[in-house]
């Protein structure tokens, strides 16, 4: 199985990309993307907790994700990704569009490309997984008919509530450039593009703990034929293992 995992330049969540890679890299390829093939950046707050005051012990990656991190950053395909053309131009069995929360993911939610591949990959109905900011990737990727591809699925992504708290907290607080890169929320305009959002859209239980290999209940994902989305990173654990699944 080869997957595709597309990146920013700089400030991708650590955790939304080393627990699917984790979890996928033994049964596949993981091909990673950036905009121009030059090696991406996580985000360095999440790591090392750098102004997130009291939010430091749900934001903050923890001592096993930074390990996993390391190892992944060495391996020759997040040495070396291609390009998000080259990507294009692919064909790939998944694809999995991990967030991010400060400035430097803007780009990747408005790539014109990345939103072609998108859409190219849900025509062909092949499983597709996107956690928190990256469901707005999903949103803004037209379909055949010019309408969102979610238009008629069933979805989550972080809930208004918690991107409200979040960024008082933090921009008020303690980092300007660690905050939302989109004037909505997140959860406002996904519903927008839904056919019908009370039916579509579920925000799910509130964020108190973060999921893991060995209670997966605590993850909360929405699973719809090909596709499958999450929250945040406490949720990646279940979501990559529903997107697991779904290759199988």
């Amino acid at each position: 199985m080869k997957v595709l995992i597309p990146l920013p330049r700089k400030d991708f969540d650590p955790s939304e990309v080393v627990i699917p890679w984790s979890i996928l890299r033994t049964g596949g390829q993981i091909v990673f993307a950036t905009p121009d093939g030059v090696r991406s950046v996580p985000d360095r707050h999440t790591l090392t907790g750098e102004g997130l005051g009291i939010l430091t012990p749900v934001l903050r990656a923890d001592k096993r994700i930074q390990h996993a991190l390391k190892e992944m950053m060495d391996t020759h395909y997040f040495h070396h990704p291609i390009t998000y053309e080259e990507a294009l131009n692919s064909e790939f069995d998944g694809i999995i569009l991990p967030g991010g929360h400060a400035g430097g993911i803007k780009e990747y939610l408005d790539s014109e490309i990345l939103q072609k591949i998108i859409s190219n990959h849900m025509e062909k109905r092949r499983p597709i997984g996107a956690i928190c900011q990256a469901v707005l990737l999903l949103a803004r990727s037209k379909g055949s008919k010019s309408v969102s591809v979610i238009h008629n699925k069933k979805v989550t992504a972080l809930p208004k509530i918690a991107e409200k708290i979040t960024n008082k907290l933090i921009n008020k607080s303690f980092v300007k450039d660690f905050k939302s890169p989109i004037k909505s929320s997140i959860e406002d305009e996904v519903k927008s593009v839904l056919e019908n959002e009370k039916q579509q859209f579920s925000p799910g239980p509130p964020l108190l703990v973060k999921d893991s290999l060995s209670r997966l209940w605590a993850g909360h994902v929405v699973r719809d034929e090909n596709l499958v989305t999450a929250r945040w990173a406490g949720d990646a654990h279940r979501f990559a293992m529903e997107f697991k699944e779904m290759l199988l």
